[in-house]
C-alpha cells in the first residue's frame, strides 16, 4: 500500500467545492446526475486524495468514510471545472466531461499513479497484467523525462505547484510514451497543489524554459497536437499561469499575431518574458524571487545538470523537489 499523511488527506476529503453562484452549483449537481455510478467514480478520482482514500483502509485515514457522499463531492468538483471551462454550456460540459472520463479509462490514469512503486507492487491489489502496465508506464516516463525534463519543482506564493519544463534534447518521440509522460506530469502538478493547499486550490503554474531551445529537437507536430487535445480535455481549468522564459523571437511574433483572437481568460494566463527585468517582475508575482525554487538560479535562469530522474519518479505524486 501507499504510505501517506492521512490527516492531510482527510482534510482534503472534507473540503467542499466553492461556486460563483447557486445556479452554478445546481448545474454541476445536475451534470453529475447525468453520469452513471461508474462514471461518477472515475470523475471523483480526478482527485489524487480521493483516489488515495479508495485504496486505503479506514484505519489509514482514521475515520469511517462516507464513500457515497465524498464521491459525489469530488465528482461535482470535476463537473464544475468542465462547466466553467465550457463557459457554462451544460450540453458541451457534459459531453466534454464524459470524454475526459473515457480518456482516463483508456489511458489507465489510475495505474500511472502507481509508477513510484513500480518495483514493489506485489503487496498491492493490482493484477499481474496491471503491474506490467505500471512497469511499462514507468519506463515511458523515464525515457521521456530524459529527453525533456519536466518536474514539479516546488510551490508558488499561494502553494500552487510550479512545474518547470526544460528544452527537449532529442526529437525522438513515440506517441504512447509521450502522452503517458504528459499525463504523469499533469497528475503530479495537480496532486501537489491539491495536497499542499488541502484541497482549497486545484490549478498549477507552468514554466517553460526556452533558453537553449532548438526546433530541431521538437517532437512531431502530430504528437503535440494529439497530446495537447487530450490533456486539455482531461485537465480542463487546471492551468493558473503559463510563463515562457526566454522564448525565441518567432514565438513572440506568432503569439502577438494570435493573441487578438484568443479569449481574454486565456491571454491573462500567458506571459512571455526575456531579460532580468521582465523575468523578475513576472516571477515575483508567483514566488519569492530572492529564494528561487529548486532548478532555478538566483538570476532566474534554470539548470538541471545532474538531475536524478529515477529518484524523482520514486516520489509520491504530490511531492515536490523542495521535499526531496
Amino acid at each position: 500500500m501507499i504510505s501517506f499523511d492521512s490527516d492531510a488527506v482527510a482534510n482534503i476529503l472534507a473540503e467542499k467545492a466553492t461556486f460563483e453562484s447557486e445556479d452554478d452549483e445546481a448545474a454541476c449537481k445536475k451534470l453529475v446526475k447525468e453520469l452513471s455510478s461508474e462514471e461518477q467514480e472515475i470523475a471523483a478520482t480526478s482527485s489524487y486524495a480521493y483516489w488515495l482514500a479508495t485504496i486505503a483502509t479506514k484505519d489509514d485515514l482514521g475515520l469511517a468514510l462516507n464513500r457515497d457522499e465524498i464521491r459525489m463531492r469530488f465528482a461535482i468538483r470535476e463537473a464544475r471545472r468542465h462547466y466553467v471551462g465550457q463557459d457554462r454550456d451544460f450540453n458541451k460540459a457534459l459531453a466534454f466531461m464524459k470524454e475526459a472520463i473515457s480518456l482516463r479509462v483508456e489511458y489507465r490514469v489510475d495505474l500511472i499513479r502507481w509508477i513510484h512503486a513500480a518495483n514493489n507492487l506485489d503487496s498491492t491489489d493490482l493484477s499481474v497484467q496491471e503491474q506490467d502496465i505500471v512497469k511499462k508506464y514507468r519506463d515511458f516516463v523515464v525515457e521521456e523525462l530524459q529527453r525533456q525534463l519536466t518536474v514539479t519543482t516546488g510551490l508558488g506564493r499561494d502553494n500552487q505547484a510550479v512545474v518547470i519544463r526544460f528544452p527537449r534534447t532529442s526529437p525522438e518521440t513515440e506517441m504512447e510514451s509521450f502522452l503517458i509522460a504528459q499525463i504523469y506530469i499533469a497528475e503530479r502538478g495537480c496532486a501537489a497543489t491539491e495536497y499542499h493547499t488541502r484541497g482549497q486550490k486545484e490549478q498549477l503554474i507552468a514554466v517553460a524554459d526556452y533558453a537553449n531551445y532548438s526546433s530541431a529537437n521538437a517532437p512531431p507536430m502530430l504528437s503535440l497536437r494529439e497530446s495537447m487535445s487530450k490533456l486539455q480535455r482531461i485537465y480542463t481549468e487546471r492551468l493558473s499561469k503559463m510563463i515562457m522564459s526566454e522564448p525565441p523571437f518567432w514565438m513572440r511574433m506568432l503569439y502577438n499575431l494570435l493573441s487578438p483572437f484568443l479569449a481574454e481568460k486565456t491571454t491573462k494566463k500567458i506571459a512571455m518574458v526575456s531579460g532580468d527585468v521582465e523575468k523578475k517582475a513576472t516571477f515575483d508575482d508567483i514566488m519569492d524571487v530572492e529564494k528561487p525554487l529548486p532548478l532555478m538560479n538566483q538570476d532566474l535562469t534554470m539548470s538541471a545538470d545532474g538531475f536524478d530522474v529515477e529518484a524523482y519518479i520514486n516520489q509520491l505524486m504530490y511531492e515536490t523537489l523542495e521535499e526531496s
